[in-house]
């Protein structure tokens, strides 16, 4: 699950056209952390996830639902590939 987090945190990251740095100038989040929660090493608590969403413009609901894609897509690959 830590790797879905961490897709999720690029992907949003990537969107918004910031490096880890500039996200990290922008959230008050030691640019080191966000290279950790990146790599899927560490897993937030609601405050660091709060203050990436606030500065990135989403929700913590968009956040959360993307990853579930996330999930059903990995699904969705393993249902593939058990068919052939």
């Amino acid at each position: 699950m830590d790797k879905i987090f961490a897709n999720t945190m690029i992907y949003f990251r990537e969107k918004a056209h910031l490096t880890q740095s500039e996200l990290a100038i922008r959230t008050g989040i030691a640019q080191s952390q966000i290279s950790k929660l990146e790599e899927g090493t560490h897993w937030p608590n609601r405050r660091t996830i709060s203050r990436f969403c606030n500065t990135l413009g989403i929700s913590g609901n968009e956040f959360f639902l993307h990853m579930g894609l996330e999930v059903i897509a990995i699904a969705l690959k393993s249902i593939i590939w058990l068919d052939d």
